[in-house]
């Protein structure tokens, strides 16, 4: 029972795979895609798939899936007894979890106190911190003070922004090489109201003077909210659009796009689309795709720098659901980073509102991180951790017969491998509804395990066929 709905619909099916490009993607779209997404038509029907199945194939070269997650973290930078014990817990759970980045905040104000006096010394030791857990960072640079704000909005001077990230890559040099200017422009995070104009100027003064010290930097456009365009009535990603017109130096400048396509009202599962105004996350990424050949930059990947769902609006098993899922839509849809938001819940007493913004954790909040009681991760985090792992040495396989996801509700399956294993991920998106699903073996490989992701529950494969439902089913193999 789910929602009160007592019923289960059970169908078999029978993917009859349609060419990736059929009329979801443009064809400059399809062709700047670096991980096609597939679209798959479900056919209601008795299933008679093929019983032998050639193994499918992966390059197998650039960074392995498990890389390419990361997750954001307000983790406290001070030298306080609570600060250092709080991070010592979510680095350890980074750690053991197999999470190899972390979206920090570079909080200007705290770098910056007064013009041209900077204090280096707490973003030093969290970083040595990480970086000897393995740890890399994306350097989320903010947060402006007062005396760089003198109208006390947003209306900062370009070039002090330009000294800043030109200081900033000097001295991080060699530890930190991806960089993401600003958070949320197109939202609250640009004063009074937002003004892309503005922030591109910013921007482009910011990423000159990086590039200008750091030949090797990773320098990327500040994450624009989905639902910032969304709820004024424009497309999705206007403000990506808007940013890049405004300043058409800014796309020679930058590495990626950011962006945090988070679901309507954060409350929707990923797969959910009610057309343009309401669209899925894979649709966000087709949007996002098609803004950047539009600007003749399709060649730039895109990062999810923010995606999540907070256990006071989804409650915890969906919401644990909806990220893992979410990661493996972003991952196949070319995402060069899938970064969860956020690592730790955060205190009630400096959340505004509370009941949301408490609730985004894959940790749960610590009252007091001095005493021996740490609390257990959410479901969530568990899951989150569960998949890096499992995508440890795994690289995407493209073959439309393994890898597709549909623009709305359906089916989903996401395969990839290495070169002994081989690693199935099979969900439908509608909660009240399970497929049965015919699960050939690969040539060359034996089954291993079947389980689902969140719950952790074995699954029965008879006759080759398995019960699909919204919490992923996990296939994995291992060469004869």
């Amino acid at each position: 029972m789910k929602n009160g709905t007592a019923t289960a619909v059970s169908d078999t099916i029978c993917p009859d795979y349609a060419h990736p490009n059929n009329g979801t993607m443009s064809d400059r779209t399809f062709a700047r895609t670096r991980y096609p997404i597939f679209a798959a038509c479900l056919c209601l029907a008795v299933c008679a798939c093929t019983s032998g199945t050639a193994a499918p194939t992966s390059d197998m070269t650039g960074p392995d899936l498990a890389d390419r997650l990361c997750v954001n973290s307000h983790m406290p930078v001070d030298d306080c007894d609570a600060s250092r014990a709080r991070r010592v817990v979510e680095m350890d759970w980074l750690s053991d979890a197999g999470i190899r980045c972390v979206r920090l905040d570079f909080r200007w104000w705290r770098i910056e106190p007064a013009p041209e006096q900077f204090n280096f010394a707490d973003y030093d030791r969290v970083i040595d911190e990480l970086s000897a857990r393995g740890v890399t960072t994306i350097a989320l640079v903010s947060a402006a003070p007062d005396w760089a704000r003198p109208g006390g909005d947003s209306t900062i001077d370009p070039a002090i922004f330009g000294r800043l990230m030109r200081v900033l890559g000097q001295h991080f040099a060699g530890r930190i090489q991806l960089w993401e200017l600003w958070n949320e422009p197109n939202w609250i995070f640009w004063e009074p109201e937002p003004d892309l104009h503005a922030y591109a100027r910013l921007a482009v003064s910011g990423a000159t003077a990086l590039r200008e010290v750091s030949a090797s930097a990773i320098i990327l456009s500040a994450g624009m909210l989905s639902l910032a365009d969304l709820l004024r009535g424009e497309a999705v990603w206007q403000s990506v659009d808007t940013t890049l017109t405004a300043a058409p130096a800014l796309a020679g400048l930058l590495n990626g796009i950011a962006l945090h396509p988070y679901t309507w009202l954060q409350t929707w599962r990923p797969e959910r689309s009610e057309g343009p105004e309401r669209p899925s996350i894979a649709e966000m990424f087709d949007a996002a795709a098609t803004v950047t050949a539009n600007h003749h930059v399709g060649h730039l990947p895109l990062y999810d720098t923010e995606t999540g769902w907070s256990t006071h609006l989804v409650g915890e098993t969906d919401k644990a659901r909806y990220l893992v899922r979410a990661a493996l839509i972003a991952l196949a849809s070319g995402a060069a980073r899938f970064t969860a938001f956020n690592l730790s819940g955060a205190d009630p007493a400096e959340s505004v509102p509370a009941a949301a913004e408490t609730g985004y954790g894959l940790l749960r909040w610590d009252p007091d991180p001095l005493d021996s009681d740490i609390p257990a991760p959410e479901p969530a985090g568990i899951a989150f951790a569960r998949l890096a792992r499992l995508l440890q040495q795994c690289w995407l396989i493209h073959d439309s017969a393994w890898t597709w996801i549909p623009r709305g509700d359906g089916l989903f399956s996401v395969t990839c491998r290495s070169a002994d294993r081989l690693v199935r991920f099979l969900w439908t998106s509608e909660p009240e509804r399970t497929v049965t699903v015919a699960v050939p073996t690969p040539s060359g490989f034996a089954p291993v395990s079947a389980t689902t992701l969140v719950s952790v529950t074995p699954a029965n494969v008879i006759a080759r066929q398995a019960l699909v439902g919204d919490d992923p089913l996990i296939l994995e193999y291992r060469s004869r």
